[in-house]
């Protein structure tokens, strides 16, 4: 779909072993620690550029030499060779992220617009009545797209149904 694809993350950085360069080089790894396996080569040094914020939050990583600390990351902060393997695992174990169809979030945009315009504008309810219920489809709309994700790997935007409730509901009350 033309080149993007939503990468379903297994984890945080340095969920993926890394070997330094200096002992592939040198030939001081584990015997075996390439056999069968995918390599990727990156930058993965905390003053290399190559990194890009991801979902994933993890620990902080930084890079201690002579005593001096030398840069600090943020904790969903990755390095682009890692992003790239998680990319690579989620095609290779068929661990696809779904996409709610765009019409499927202009239905569900719609629904919810008819009902805060029912809801807010044609009935008369109390203030203590209107928030509860407010309340109760902010809930909805973020709760049912997030068991979704976390249940079934399909990924729905909730801006679009949030932004309807809360036009609703300021311009109802």
């Amino acid at each position: 779909q033309q080149g993007f694809m939503l990468i379903n993350y297994t984890g945080a950085a340095g969920t993926y072993p890394r070997v330094p360069f200096g002992k592939v080089v040198r030939g001081t790894f584990e015997p075996g620690t390439f056999t069968n396996k995918i390599v990727l080569i990156g930058n993965t040094h905390s003053t290399g550029h190559d990194f890009y914020s991801t979902p994933m939050v993890g620990h902080l990583e930084s890079d201690i030499r002579a005593g001096v600390e030398i840069a600090t990351m943020s904790a969903n902060v990755m390095p682009g060779v890692e992003v790239h393997a998680n990319m690579l695992d989620t095609v290779l174990h068929d661990r696809y992220i779904g996409e709610a169809h765009s019409s499927t979030v202009l239905w569900l945009t719609l629904l919810v617009g008819v009902f805060g315009l029912l809801l807010f504008w044609m009935v008369s309810l109390g203030t203590v009545a209107t928030l509860l219920i407010y309340g109760g489809g902010v809930a909805l709309s973020i709760g049912i797209p997030v068991y979704l994700f976390f249940e079934r790997s399909w990924f729905m935007p909730v801006f679009d149904p949030l932004l309807m409730l809360s036009a609703q509901f300021v311009g109802g009350t």
